[in-house]
């Protein structure tokens, strides 16, 4: 995992793809939403990559994923992959 140097901080660039994600889904407060960078070492995977997670009590997690470090994602990305999570899950 990777972080900005604030232990236990979130940085601007997950904060700023968490509000993105709660705007784009008028989620409610119960709703915890955590924007994570994971780094990879396997050469089939990008160095970096931003993972949304949406927690709620009684549902399972729901992520999303986006190739790229929270500092290179765009709300458009953003806006996408949440429309693909939501795809999938009323499949």
């Amino acid at each position: 995992m990777l972080s900005d140097g604030r232990r236990g901080q979130p940085s601007q660039e997950r904060a700023r793809v968490r509000a993105w994600c709660r705007e784009a889904l008028d989620l409610p407060r119960h709703v915890t939403v955590l924007v994570t960078e994971l780094a990879c070492d396997d050469p089939e995977c990008p160095d970096v990559e931003t993972v949304i997670a949406l927690l709620e009590d009684g549902r399972d997690t729901r992520t999303a994923r986006i190739f790229l470090p929270a500092a290179e994602v765009t709300e458009a990305q953003v806006y996408t992959a949440l429309a693909q999570l939501m795809e999938n899950d009323e499949e």
